[in-house]
């Protein structure tokens, strides 16, 4: 259910089949082909998006 994805050296803890999860996936695919800028609006989308497994863990849920 919770797992951690790396991205730049860092791990995000995310929840399976969440918005975040899918936002990491397409960072860390396009920072894989070398579209920089790209990766890192993915990333930004994606830490502002609801999946953190911290907080679920805590009981915050977003619909």
């Amino acid at each position: 259910m919770y797992y951690d994805m790396k991205f730049n050296g860092y791990e995000y803890p995310v929840v399976r089949g969440s918005r975040r999860e899918k936002m990491m996936r397409k960072a860390q695919l396009a920072n894989r082909h070398g579209l920089y800028d790209q990766a890192i609006a993915y990333h930004i989308e994606a830490i502002q998006s609801p999946g953190c497994a911290l907080m679920h863990k805590a009981g915050v849920r977003h619909g």
